[in-house]
């Protein structure tokens, strides 16, 4: 039975009685698979050595175009194999070589590899200077990687340097169109930010002219709680005047030794024309106060001394190197902060802002408390 086989076998090996699926052609310089049987080898042989480089090639790419208009994930990469074998002939000139490239910049652009599209479709124009094809497919690929500039000059130098008559033509001018578009919309975008930055810029510029024509410090949070907050900072309204965003803090006050803040309102827009009063009216007593302790016209408004850095303390250690950016007053040992001070709720916010040593952290801030109690 093992001797019957191997005769079968031995006459498969026979180009004569072989089955076509196994049938393969060797390039006179290819090396011989270790599958393939003498007889295979030789015929293969005897078949490609009659045939030039651009035969081929032809060959090869016509295996490569039947694949490619099948036109599934797989047939597509098969047919860059075949477009691949025939870029690696030697002795090709630069028109045949130049179409394959052109041939593979296709199948590339179908599996949306637009970077190696553009890149084979570089190359068929340098082999092929006319080939207004290749410009067309050069420069569909650079649109379809937002490479706009390159994109129009890809199809704008096809455009001049097609062959008469190609039918590329029409196909390049729209891809200039496309790439004008493109860039013209990009510009807009560029336009619009910067804009919108400038009046950013001016909008701080004349804040802080304000800020410091009026006196007022500011140094960096109390909270990190402050800076999850969309408003920060204060606006300026369309008659000059400000409004700014303002946390009102409930430190703890039943008689223990710690001022942690337990509950905290904030308001996003307060005049500063407005008092403590026109808001505490409405948000006292809070929900959470079962002993009714906080009521309007019971209670303190308070502020800490050098509850956190001024400006000019800022500056200093700036110009040291220190990084401020994630500084909070809350931080400083108690030895570093002043006594505790009360405002009248009545009093306009702009008035308490002004005062010598009210050090606005980052946007104003006040505990409100029972009247007469001071926090730890």
């Amino acid at each position: 039975m093992e001797e019957q086989n191997a005769i079968e076998e031995s006459w498969e090996d026979l180009p004569l009685f072989a089955d076509e699926g196994n049938l393969k052609k060797v390039a006179k310089d290819e090396q011989v698979p270790e599958d393939m049987s003498d007889s295979f080898a030789m015929l293969s042989h005897l078949v490609y050595d009659e045939d030039t480089p651009a035969e081929v090639s032809d060959q090869l790419r016509e295996k490569g175009n039947s694949q490619f208009k099948i036109g599934t994930k797989y047939s597509l990469k098969r047919a860059v194999e075949h477009y691949t074998k025939a870029l690696e002939l030697d002795d090709l000139e630069p028109e045949v070589k130049s179409l394959a490239y052109l041939n593979r910049a296709a199948a590339e652009m179908k599996l949306e590899n637009f970077g190696k599209a553009l890149a084979d479709a570089k190359m068929a124009i340098s082999l092929d200077s006319s080939n207004g094809k290749a410009y067309w497919r050069a420069a569909k690929a650079a649109n379809s990687v937002g490479r706009w500039q390159e994109a129009r000059d890809l199809a704008s130098s096809g455009i001049i340097l097609a062959r008469e008559g190609s039918a590329s033509i029409p196909l390049l001018k729209s891809e200039v169109e496309v790439a004008k578009k493109n860039l013209a919309r990009d510009l807009e975008k560029v336009a619009a930010v910067q804009k919108k930055e400038e009046e950013k810029d001016n909008r701080v510029k004349q804040l802080s002219k304000i800020l410091v024509e009026r006196g007022l410090q500011i140094g960096p949070p109390l909270f990190s709680q402050q800076l999850k907050y969309s408003t920060q900072e204060p606006k300026i309204n369309s008659d000059g005047s400000l409004s700014y965003p303002v946390l009102i803090v409930y430190p703890s006050y039943s008689g223990g030794d710690s001022d942690q803040v337990v509950q905290s309102d904030f308001i996003e827009d307060f005049h500063e024309m407005q008092a403590l009063s026109d808001f505490l009216q409405v948000m006292l007593p809070p929900p959470w106060d079962q002993s009714g302790e906080l009521l309007p016209g019971r209670v303190d408004a308070l502020y800490r001394e050098k509850w956190t850095i001024s400006p000019r303390e800022m500056e200093e250690r700036i110009g040291l190197g220190e990084d401020l950016d994630e500084y909070l007053g809350s931080t400083r040992g108690r030895d570093e902060l002043g006594s505790w001070k009360s405002v009248s709720v009545d009093k306009p916010l702009f008035e308490i802002l002004a005062l010598a040593d009210y050090i606005t952290p980052k946007f104003p801030v006040f505990y409100i408390v029972p009247k007469g109690y001071r926090p730890p």
